[in-house]
């Protein structure tokens, strides 16, 4: 926040930020020894003391509110006139925008339970700086209507507890230790989940290494260039298939080598004998 937005520490008053402004603008005040112009009466006859501390009070206030708040307090002439001009006219619209803001107040999934439990008090405080305390069966159903409907098992047991045991504080004590659960849960599931991603992947990256090989194995062992046999498988089935029974032809015999000739005997010499 820039200086321009702040005065002795504390952010200028504008129309929505009474409730803040207003406690630390206290604060300042006290330290500055000056509160008590607002909160005691002035003294009888007043003082050059109290004159000194009004008069400051005063323009520490006009000092520490925006531009369109000067009117509220332009012709008030002490402090404590300031404070109450102040304080009717933002009390009056703060209420209303206030239970507003508690009614509607909810607990989303994943929301953190203590930021949550400290906007809840936050507001039950503002509501009773302005007028009367909420009653704290209120306050209860208030805190129990703001969770998702992932408590309501945790809502209806506590409606089951009597009236004057079911308090605030056991009502938040409660939550913070479902929000503390819910936590650890969480945070376990995700180491869980970690876990098995990693070894997935190493079963996957071992199953791809493997396939690759089985693959360049087939490759190398299989692989054969297109032939004639290749193309007839893109042939239509009826084909193919009578072209698997039909007979396959019969390879032709090689004449045989005719046998070479024989040699006619010689011719027997006959003796004289014989002829006669």
């Amino acid at each position: 926040m820039s200086d321009g937005q702040r005065c002795f520490g504390v952010p200028k008053l504008n129309n929505h930020n009474y409730q803040a402004w207003k406690f630390k603008m206290e604060m300042h005040l006290i330290r500055e020894k000056t509160w008590k112009t607002i909160s005691e009466n002035p003294p009888n006859p007043v003082t050059g003391e109290w004159d000194e501390a009004n008069t400051s009070a005063r323009a520490a206030i006009g000092l520490c509110i925006e531009d369109n708040q000067t009117s509220l307090v332009r012709n008030c002439t002490t402090a404590k006139e300031a404070w109450d001009a102040l304080k009717a006219y933002h009390d009056k619209a703060s209420e209303v925008y206030l239970l507003k803001r508690l009614a509607r107040l909810e607990l989303y999934e994943g929301d953190d339970m203590e930021q949550h439990l400290q906007k809840y008090t936050d507001l039950v405080q503002q509501v009773a700086d302005i007028g009367d305390a909420l009653p704290e069966r209120l306050q209860v159903a208030l805190l129990l209507c703001s969770l998702p409907d992932s408590y309501d098992y945790l809502t209806t047991a506590l409606e089951q507890r009597p009236t004057n045991e079911l308090t605030v504080q056991l009502v938040k004590s409660k939550l913070l230790a479902e929000s503390e659960k819910r936590r650890e849960r969480s945070a376990h599931s995700g180491t869980s989940g970690q876990a098995l991603r990693v070894d997935h992947r190493r079963r996957v990256g071992k199953s791809s290494a493997s396939g690759n090989s089985s693959k360049k194995a087939e490759t190398r062992t299989y692989e054969r260039p297109e032939t004639e046999e290749s193309v007839i498988e893109l042939e239509p089935p009826a084909v193919v298939a009578a072209r698997d029974v039909a007979p396959e032809p019969v390879a032709e015999e090689e004449p045989a080598e005719p046998a070479a000739e024989e040699e006619p005997a010689a011719p027997v010499p006959h003796s004289d004998e014989s002829l006669e």
